[in-house]
């Protein structure tokens, strides 16, 4: 199957996305500059952005439990008892129900008004992720944080430290902990209690670690190993019965056939199920009683696994694999004689996608037909068997629930079980080879890639669970041999279309990891100057500016650009795209002329098109700041007036001119006519409340903008007159956590704070920027910039402690994001710097400037405005210090 990445998928890119602005980053629609440096700590030496949860599944609740009632009692004991404190570790076979006990204990514990949090230990990149997070929420203090995630002390000790002092009953839950070891210090065993497990007398709390490795010498002594064996007869076949009924025969009869299942809960739910889909089906000749279903499974035992022990009393992790391979197989016999022979294909498929719930809509029979994986199927047929195999027990069916109307909730979602998974990925039961299975599910996801929306925060959830199988089939395809060109280009677009999602949510450097793995399988089947891998390299050099290696993106991003002319030739729209994120690098680095000479050539090959597009809109939006910033008001107000003048009905929407106007009073702003400016846009207001009404999200915006001007005119007061209605309205419009609501209040928080109301300021910012970070994870642009604000009023205020507090945590942030280098790290480098000079720390004060300005030299030069000021600042601190 031929695969095409084609332009609308990857290479084209709104202009208009965002703009950059001197030495900082303005984001399309937000408010105010962030600004904050650092050239220390070091990037690589800080932990990576991540957006996860550490809040308890609920995933198995409401299954039928029985058997480990005691077990659950003593751990809830231990747990939020009078003198609780332990580490219990739930160790057992995969199947044998540890993490649904997990599950259970934490939803009784945090009944029990204990905090629980829940921790992922199947990686130790998920181990870390979530550790970190753990010591964000007790309330890490940033300077703190900041340290232990730079090496300069224990991220344990640090853990440990908040744990000890937490004032309520808690219980931490480590889900997976197939390796002990990763819970140990660096270099140390984990009987030491230096690692992120220790001994938890005195700290109010308990920790519980499901695993499946139950060796007494690979824990520590403190631990308390739990074995989480088979159910006993009786309760093996009250949860059979549970699962099938009454109906199928007798409890004796039942009793028999959950002995010979080897009382492991995932194989009775399995044969449960089974049997009461045949029972409520009806079909003839169908096994539906638990006697039929024993005599089947004997007869699979006898042919595939006849070692297996009677009674499964000697079950080791194969042996109940190979259990439940036999369970798998009478389902899926049970779907072929009902003439769903499909069934078999599809899970074997699955079984190949990432160990995560798959998005239904992935699934595309054109692409199972061409790799011969599944045959004839169609779209209705499809659904049929994926609903059969939730029917049977094989899969499940997950259903979303929306939260926003503005945010794309996936599709239905499969998952499946980490051994019904292993059972499907077997060798010696596929029917195909396995690159064909691999194959299927890498063009599939790389479609789905290729149809998603762009990835902004509306679309994050959709793509949150799409990327997880998208890097995952990038790593196995590149550990594959047998795989066709087309899959490897496949998942190279995949997972690069994914780095995408990663940039949008500010995870520069993972996307940056991600980038380069797409391009190292590309590089196994085309050259770095194929078209291909010129639209990877360009979103490297798009993502090495974000990161503020500027220097490095210019050089990328220039490179890209002349093949790109070599290939397509200079006016392509392949080749504009690049030379404008060029154009886009050049601007933040103050190289002004040249940024301005390149807008300029995009411009003309628009105009020479007849071109009125979005793209030729945000090009000349960039243009016109490009002009402001040099000084060239009058060019730039010319700018704005011509393409009013030629904006036809036919040629722009109405509300493309408006938006035109709306950036001519900009320019006046940026002249000091505040008074043009602020007639212009109540213009703007009045005519959009004219045709789209008051509240619609256009008008709101250009309220929003009115508020601006009248604040940078020198009349907050004025200006929290207009912004304050436009939050209410936003509020009530599109909800008060919606991106623009929070962007409207931010501003009306800086609205109050200019006009004198810091009480009232510091309660808007506090309340915006709870929201960002919920909405938008702490790291996000505009998350950082009410950060820095609250920073600066809680400064300005006196609190200079938490003020300092709080630059620290952006810096951090901020280094682990857009890059220790960015221009707008810096900044807050040099705000902090000052707080060593009010401690009268000149030498530490002298040698943090003079790191600022060795890097503003490298990525601004020697002629920027930040790096002059730089130069003045220390200049004057090397006066105070002679004196």
């Amino acid at each position: 199957m031929k695969w095409r990445w084609g332009q609308s998928g990857h290479d084209a890119q709104s202009v208009s996305d965002s703009s950059i602005s001197g030495h900082v980053i303005q984001i399309s629609n937000a408010d105010g500059d962030i600004s904050i440096n650092a050239e220390w700590p070091r990037t690589e030496d800080l932990a990576k952005p991540g957006n996860l949860s550490i809040a308890p599944p609920v995933d198995y609740l409401g299954r039928p439990i029985h058997g480990r009632e005691e077990l659950v009692d003593q751990l809830l004991q231990s747990c939020v008892g009078a003198d609780s404190y332990s580490v219990n570790v739930l160790c057992g076979l995969g199947g044998s129900g540890k993490s649904t006990l997990a599950m259970l204990l934490a939803n009784k514990a945090s009944k029990a008004d204990a905090d629980v949090w829940w921790i992922s230990a199947t990686s130790l990149d998920a181990l870390h992720a979530g550790m970190r997070q753990l010591t964000v929420t007790l309330g890490a203090p940033q300077s703190r944080l900041l340290r232990a995630w730079s090496g300069r002390e224990s991220a344990t000790d640090l853990l440990w430290d908040l744990l000890r002092r937490h004032e309520r009953k808690w219980l931490l839950v480590i889900d997976g902990a197939d390796d002990p070891s990763l819970l140990a210090a660096s270099g140390a065993p984990l009987s030491d209690g230096t690692g992120w497990i220790r001994p938890t007398l005195g700290s109010g709390g308990s920790i519980v670690v499901t695993t499946r490795d139950g060796s007494a010498r690979n824990w520590a002594a403190w631990c308390s190993l739990q074995p989480v064996g088979m159910l006993s007869a009786e309760d093996a076949t009250a949860v059979l019965i549970d699962y099938a009924g009454d109906q199928p025969g007798g409890s004796r009869d039942a009793e028999r056939l959950a002995i010979r299942l080897g009382r492991l809960p995932l194989a009775l739910r399995l044969a449960g199920t089974y049997i009461k889909s045949n029972a409520r089906v009806g079909w003839p000749g169908a096994i539906t009683t638990y006697d039929e279903y024993l005599g089947a499974l004997e007869a699979q035992i006898t042919e595939l696994f006849p070692e297996l022990d009677q009674d499964g009393s000697a079950f080791a992790d194969r042996e109940a694999r190979e259990l439940i391979g036999c369970t798998w197989e009478l389902s899926l016999s049970m779907l072929e004689q009902r003439g769903l022979p499909e069934g078999r294909s599809l899970l074997q498929v699955l079984s190949h996608f990432a160990d995560s719930p798959i998005p239904a809509a992935v699934l595309e029979p054109e692409i199972l037909q061409y790799f011969g994986v599944v045959e004839q199927v169609s779209s209705t047929r499809l659904r049929v068997v994926v609903e059969a195999l939730a029917d049977v027990g094989l899969v499940e069916l997950r259903s979303s629930k929306r939260v926003s109307a503005d945010i794309a909730v996936p599709e239905p979602s499969l998952a499946l079980h980490p051994l019904v998974r292993d059972v499907g990925r077997y060798p010696n039961r596929l029917h195909k080879p396995r690159d064909a299975y691999l194959s299927a599910a890498t063009l599939m996801v790389a479609k789905a890639a290729g149809e998603a929306p762009n990835p902004d925060w509306t679309s994050w959830p959709l793509w949150q669970t799409l990327s997880i199988h998208a890097f995952y089939l990038l790593s196995e395809v590149l550990h594959e041999t047998k795989v066709q060109s087309d899959v490897i280009d496949a998942a190279a677009y995949g997972a690069s279309r994914s780095a995408r999602f990663l940039m949008s949510r500010g995870e520069f450097e993972r996307a940056e990891i991600e980038q380069k793995r797409a391009l190292e399988a590309l590089g196994r089947i085309v050259d770095f100057d194929h078209p291909n891998a010129l639209s990877v390299r360009h979103d490297v050099g798009v993502n090495l500016g974000r990161l503020g290696r500027l220097p490095e993106a210019e050089l990328e991003l220039r490179s890209i650009r002349d093949r790109k002319i070599e290939i397509f030739g200079p006016k392509a729209s392949q080749t504009l795209s690049t030379m404008h994120a060029h154009a886009d690098v050049l601007w933040q680095q103050g190289k002004l002329d040249r940024a301005e000479k390149e807008y300029k050539f995009i411009l003309s090959v628009f105009k020479e098109r007849d071109q009125g597009d979005d793209n030729a809109v945000g090009t000349r939006n960039n243009l016109i700041q490009v002009l402001v910033e040099q000084g060239k008001y009058s060019e730039a107000v010319a700018e704005v007036d011509d393409f009013v003048s030629e904006a036809t009905p036919e040629r722009f929407a109405r509300s493309t001119v408006l938006h035109a106007r709306f950036v001519r009073a900009r320019v006046r702003m940026a002249q000091a006519k505040f008074v043009e400016a602020v007639a212009e846009l109540r213009e703007v207001v009045d005519e959009q409340t004219a045709t789209l009404g008051e509240n619609h999200p256009t008008t709101l915006a250009t309220r929003h903008e009115l508020g601006v001007a009248l604040q940078v005119s020198g009349e907050p007061g004025l200006a929290c007159q207009v912004l304050h209605p436009a939050f209410i309205a936003r509020t009530k419009a599109q909800g008060s956590d919606h991106p623009d609501t929070l962007t409207t209040r931010h501003q009306y928080a800086l609205a109050l704070h200019e006009a004198g109301r810091s009480d009232e300021a510091e309660v808007h910012y506090r309340a915006t920027l709870s929201l960002r970070t919920k909405v938008l994870g702490d790291r996000n642009l505009n998350t950082l910039a009410t950060r820095f604000q609250l920073a600066v009023l809680l400064e300005e205020s006196g609190n200079l402690p938490e003020a300092e507090e709080q630059f620290l945590g952006v810096l951090v942030d901020e280094c682990s994001t857009i890059g220790a280098d960015h221009p707008s790290t810096l900044i807050t480098r040099m705000r902090l710097a000052n707080y060593a000079i009010g401690r009268g720390q000149f030498p530490e004060a002298f040698t943090e400037f003079n790191r600022v300005l060795i890097a503003r030299r490298r990525v601004l030069g020697d002629d920027h405005p930040a790096t002059r000021e730089t130069e003045q600042a220390i200049a004057a601190l090397r006066a105070m210090m002679s004196s």
